[in-house]
């Protein structure tokens, strides 16, 4: 039977036999896509999903290496790093002197200000204040001296081998002479690790 003696209304599941070859191959080319379609929706979208999946863990892993790469190329440079802080610290560390030290940090003090041409005319103690790696410890410094005097003093003591820093400066002229009357605040840093005395026995 040729395709063109078919008439449409004619075609039938039951007369396929009868169909001519190629109404049959466009059939069964039609139903193959179909089923191609049907199982990639069906069957390889999920593996689509999953190759999707894969190349983000792919991508993520790659910047993870590369990362980790960058830090063990530099990790000698990193190290050295390491190193100048910890010598920094330590350097720190024995800048902050034990309790035992606190005279003669005081003696030091009081030279640099009469070294400066300042008068040391009082010290009083204030509490002292506990932070996390040291304990802070103020004393309130009465001067007698000039301006010029008091630079020096200021200059000398940030020079000591001892972390002092000075605080809440007020200044008045003295009524009885023409020196100036300075009250600083100083402030000593302590160690806690050093605060129990050293048996020398």
């Amino acid at each position: 039977m040729k395709t063109k003696d078919i008439e449409v209304d004619n075609l039938s599941l039951e007369t396929i036999g009868q169909w001519p070859l190629l109404l049959k191959n466009s059939l069964f080319i039609g139903l193959g896509i179909m089923l191609l379609f049907l199982g990639f929706v069906l069957v390889l979208k999920d593996r689509w999903t999953e190759l999707s999946t894969t190349r983000s863990q792919r991508q993520e892993a790659q910047h993870h290496y590369a990362t980790s790469f960058h830090q063990a190329k530099n990790l000698e440079g990193y190290q050295h790093q390491v190193q100048e802080v910890q010598a920094m610290l330590a350097n720190c560390s024995q800048q902050l002197p034990n309790k035992n030290e606190e005279a003669e940090l005081l003696e030091s003090i009081s030279e640099q200000a009469h070294l400066s041409g300042l008068q040391f005319k009082a010290i009083k103690p204030l509490p002292e204040e506990t932070k996390e790696f040291y304990i802070e410890h103020p004393f309130e410094i009465l001067l007698m001296g000039t301006f010029h005097q008091l630079g020096e003093f200021v200059d000398r003591v940030s020079n000591i081998p001892r972390i002092v820093t000075l605080h809440e400066f007020s200044i008045q002229k003295d009524k009885s002479t023409a020196n100036l009357e300075i009250l600083l605040q100083a402030k000593a840093y302590w160690s806690p690790q050093t605060n129990i005395p050293k048996d020398n026995r």
